[in-house]
This record gives structure tokens, C-alpha cells and sequence, in this order.
């Protein structure tokens, strides 16, 4: 099946931040030293291994949604 979709992402029911942050690094590739907003890196981290793991889930058909 390979990587979702953006508009599979979009079902996730992510909040713009969240979107952005795993963007920002999945996709961007940039670190989350350069990150322009005012989180600090363990809160990034931890939404983008969040959202990074409900993607796999999407992707393997485990989320109900």
C-alpha cells in the first residue's frame, strides 16, 4: 500500500499544529532545532512521534477511522 496520502493524513483528524510539526520534519526534513514556533524540542518530538504513529496505524489498517 505504501505511505498514505496527504488527504489520508487530513482524516486523521489532526489539529493544524499537529500537521504542521510532522510536516515540518517528516516531510520538510528539517530539524526541529530550526523550528520557528515556541514549543521546545521534547514537546515536538513527542507530537511528531504521535502523529507519526497514528500514520502507521492509518497505514496498517489499525485506526477505526
Amino acid at each position: 500500500m505504501g505511505w498514505p496520502k496527504i488527504n489520508q493524513i487530513d482524516q486523521l483528524s489532526l489539529s493544524e499544529k499537529a500537521k504542521r510539526i510532522f510536516a515540518w520534519k517528516f516531510f520538510a526534513g528539517e530539524s526541529f532545532a530550526d523550528w520557528p514556533g515556541t514549543e521546545n524540542r521534547k514537546e515536538l518530538y513527542e507530537v511528531y512521534k504521535r502523529v507519526f504513529n497514528a500514520v502507521m496505524d492509518k497505514k496498517d489498517g489499525k485506526l477505526l477511522f
